[in-house]
């Protein structure tokens, strides 16, 4: 009788500590830092300035989710429940981009559609990301498309963007900060062009 007892709660304890639920990691694609702060302090608004507004960005369906994103093959993807975007991903990467974007562009005055100056803007960002998720290649993909229209709608701007980085290393961490060095490239890409005009 001690044996079928002592047998019964090893296996009720295994059984609990198999069910013990995985720990939810929180991933940022850039927290907010001292510099990025003191560069947007020292710009201080002209009159003369253009504002140009980043919109909020547009998701494909399958990247509105607070789960990390795999692609397994060409049709399959996996949602990584225990690991999570800290913010909404279309938010996280319009902040990212926009905090990318004021070092490098210096002829206007960079906000984006919270601030209060936006009825002023000059320019309007648009985005449109189809992927901004890791693969099971070793791989981070970001494409879409941003276009830059003017205050009357008229579309100034349009421009296709794709970028595939190799990963070195396993892990969830290593793969966000390869998303975000895409941020960097969709960056300069936009600065590239937008001087053109």
């Amino acid at each position: 009788m001690i044996r079928l007892i002592t047998i019964y709660l090893l296996t009720l304890s295994l059984f609990s500590c198999s069910t013990t639920p995985a720990e939810i990691k929180l991933y940022s694609l850039s927290l907010p830092s001292a510099t990025s702060h003191d560069i947007e302090n020292s710009k201080t608004l002209k009159s003369d300035t253009p504002i140009l507004m980043v919109d909020p960005v547009k998701l494909a369906d399958y990247l509105n989710s607070r789960n990390l994103i795999i692609q397994i093959n060409r049709h399959q993807i996996y949602n990584a429940s225990h690991h999570l975007w800290a913010e909404d991903l279309d938010k996280a990467i319009a902040n990212t981009l926009l905090h990318k974007l004021k070092p490098l562009e210096n002829r206007f005055h960079l906000i984006d559609s919270s601030n209060r100056l936006k009825e002023s803007a000059k320019y309007r960002l648009l985005l449109e990301f189809d992927a901004f998720h890791a693969t099971d290649q070793s791989q981070v993909i970001a494409s879409g498309k941003y276009w830059l229209t003017g205050n009357t709608q008229k579309l100034v701007l349009e421009n296709s963007f794709s970028y595939t980085l190799n990963l070195e290393q396993d892990g969830y961490s290593h793969s966000v900060e390869k998303l975000n060095r895409t941020i960097d490239l969709l960056a300069t890409d936009i600065i590239q062009n937008i001087n053109k005009i």
